[in-house]
């Protein structure tokens, strides 16, 4: 998949597929995404780092997902949300990335599925 920074670049990687990235995404690194030259990436495209990603999406969730729906009691409101971000939320850097433990638990519907 060819994208310019998208979060459609996120959900190929999740499924495995190849991306290039020709615009800036934070998850644009040489391990997750092709860094060819685009005629190169449609030849022959660098396979996606699937553990890398997996600790990747397992960051993306604990650290930036706020966990809730219409049957919460907590309300969706902008100062929860700005509140949630100001307790969990701190820079990432690339060893953060590398260093993730286990993945998080994430609960859908009451199904469970390990993200």
């Amino acid at each position: 998949m060819v994208t310019v920074n998208t979060t459609a670049g996120l959900s190929a990687l999740l499924h495995n597929l190849p991306v290039k990235v020709t615009g800036r995404a934070f998850y644009d690194t040489g391990c997750l995404t092709s860094q060819c030259s685009p005629d190169q990436f449609w030849k022959a495209p660098e396979p996606v780092h699937s553990e890398l990603f997996n600790r990747l999406h397992s960051l993306i969730f604990r650290e930036s997902q706020i966990n809730g729906s219409f049957f919460t009691e907590l309300p969706p409101t902008c100062r929860n949300a700005r509140l949630f971000y100001e307790q969990r939320f701190a820079p990432v850097s690339a060893a953060d990335i590398v260093s993730v433990g286990k993945p998080v638990q994430v609960v859908f519907n009451e199904r469970s599925t390990v993200a």
